[in-house]
């Protein structure tokens, strides 16, 4: 199931969990695509994943109440990566460190300002897929029921 989805006209890209490492680096690739050459990257991350998800098993490898907390790293794994995404994908294209002067500065001002305006017409073409809200949901009732039994080993 896709985690991104993004539709332009007859264009659809569609992105997986995995391929998320790939975005943060460049935001940019969520209307481009991903090319070809980023598959160690995709493979590391998916694994980084599959451990995380492994990780919601701890309590029956590990008899202490604190193995219950480990449920919440598949959770806290997406949150973290959706809120890193979104924080590359909202800064500004390019970086003003005064070296260019006061017009450089307003130049840069002007294509940051039209940059982010041609953002907010793409992002209306970039939506989550229904595999992103699947394994939210299921890795926010792991987190919850984790939580829970390690409060219920602390009583």
């Amino acid at each position: 199931m896709n985690t991104l989805v993004t539709e332009v006209g007859s264009l659809r890209l569609t992105f997986r969990f995995y391929n998320l490492l790939t975005l943060i680096g460049n935001p940019a690739r969520i209307v481009t695509g991903i090319p070809a050459g980023h598959g160690a990257e995709s493979f590391l991350f998916g694994l980084v994943c599959l451990i995380a998800a492994g990780a919601v098993f701890a309590p029956y490898w590990w008899r202490d109440r604190f193995a219950f907390l480990c449920s919440v790293i598949p959770c806290a794994l997406m949150i973290a990566c959706g809120a890193w995404l979104y924080f590359k994908s909202s800064q500004d294209a390019i970086a003003d460190t005064d070296r260019y002067g006061q017009i450089g500065s307003q130049v840069i001002a002007f294509a940051n300002k039209l940059t982010n305006r041609l953002g907010g017409v793409v992002a209306q073409r970039v939506s989550v897929g229904m595999g992103a809200y699947v394994a939210f949901v299921a890795s926010a009732i792991l987190a919850a029921r984790g939580v829970l039994r390690f409060k219920a080993e602390r009583a």
